[in-house]
């Protein structure tokens, strides 16, 4: 099984990920909805930032 990134965190009990790209201090978001994968930024530089703007989008409810 691959390792987890230092730049991956897992929030809301596993339905979101955050994700930082190498190239970009930014948080991305990546959740599933109807089956797909959804990949977004929460314009946050600051993974505490990062979490409450992944929570606003409501990925858990998509």
């Amino acid at each position: 099984m691959p390792q987890k990134s230092t730049h991956t965190v897992h929030i809301l009990e596993g339905a979101a990920t955050l994700y930082q790209r190498p190239t970009t201090p930014i948080w991305f978001v990546r959740y599933k909805a109807g089956g797909k994968w959804i990949r977004t930024t929460t314009k946050e530089a600051k993974l505490e930032n990062a979490k409450q703007a992944a929570v606003r989008c409501n990925v858990w409810e998509k």
